[in-house]
């Protein structure tokens, strides 16, 4: 099930969150990296798949869009090295997703921030009020405690977003 180039490109930028991953990858374990590994790859999108609630159809779209066979057909990469499982994007490809990618360091924006601040402000207010003075057994005290350990996991969650993203962007600038 092969698709044409055009179709490829179009799944490639739906789903590039796999070439991010990618680039994060090699750029943190080397500077010289000339192609991606294969198995690595073929893992990558795995593992994204599973995270994604998409239907057995899709995955086997994406799959075969996706495949080295597929995108070397479709001359989207610049070579394939079978003995060594190597294979690397053309470079206008590569470039354009690692210009995507500098926008993914912006996740974190300023409606996110004041949000995040809202959030905790309240929760600290109410806090405070209490002035050291919880029951254990008080319905609202846990559910505001439910409430702020929600809010730090998501903010922390979004902080090592935005870390992984500019280390692996700060890297692919330093290794140019």
């Amino acid at each position: 099930m092969d698709t044409n180039a055009q179709n490829t490109l179009v799944i490639i930028f739906q789903h590039v969150e796999i070439f991010f991953t990618m680039l994060d990858h090699y750029t943190g374990s080397s500077k010289t990296v000339i192609g991606f590994q294969v198995s690595a790859y073929e893992n990558v999108i795995e593992s994204y798949l599973n995270r994604k609630e998409l239907s057995k159809q899709d995955c086997q779209r994406i799959r075969a869009a996706l495949s080295i066979k597929n995108m070397n057909e479709c001359c989207l990469l610049s070579f394939v090295d079978d003995q060594r499982g190597q294979f690397a994007l053309q470079r206008g490809l590569l470039q354009t997703i690692q210009n995507l990618d500098s926008k993914r360091i912006r996740e974190v924006g300023q409606p996110d921030l004041d949000s995040i601040y809202e959030q905790i402000k309240r929760l600290y207010d109410y806090f405070i009020s209490k002035a050291g003075i919880y029951e254990r057994e008080d319905l609202d005290f846990k559910e505001n405690l439910a409430a702020l350990m929600d809010v730090l996991h998501e903010t922390l969650n979004k902080i090592d977003h935005n870390v992984r993203a500019l280390e692996g962007s700060s890297k692919r600038c330093f290794s140019r």
